[in-house]
């Protein structure tokens, strides 16, 4: 089951101090308090590193031939690949801090 909440007191407000879950293959009821349950990262590094792939594919085929033939833009492409990973690192870092915060709340 997916929820999404900001904090616990978020959540709590959306369900109350107990949330009931039923599976979805033998359609029992379970109750769970909110400070049993934590949160996860499951996509946002998969789709960060995946859009970082590409930027840095982009930004290598179209500024390649620009960078070379100008001497005084030989530093285009290190500069610009050090700003996609530092925006890649921002992305993650601020995701595992949002994860950290409502597990520790």
């Amino acid at each position: 089951m997916h929820i999404w909440a900001t904090d616990r007191v978020e959540l709590k407000m959306m369900y109350g101090n107990n949330i009931e879950v039923v599976c979805k293959k033998c359609k029992t009821r379970l109750k769970y308090q909110i400070g049993d349950i934590q949160a996860e990262q499951r996509c946002v590094s998969f789709i960060s590193f995946v859009g970082l792939i590409l930027c840095i594919a982009l930004f290598l085929y179209f500024l390649w031939d620009y960078s070379w033939h100008k001497m005084g833009s030989v530093y285009l492409i290190p500069v610009g690949l050090l700003v996609l990973v530092s925006i890649y690192t921002t992305i993650n870092k601020e995701a595992t801090k949002k994860i950290r915060n409502f597990n520790r709340s």
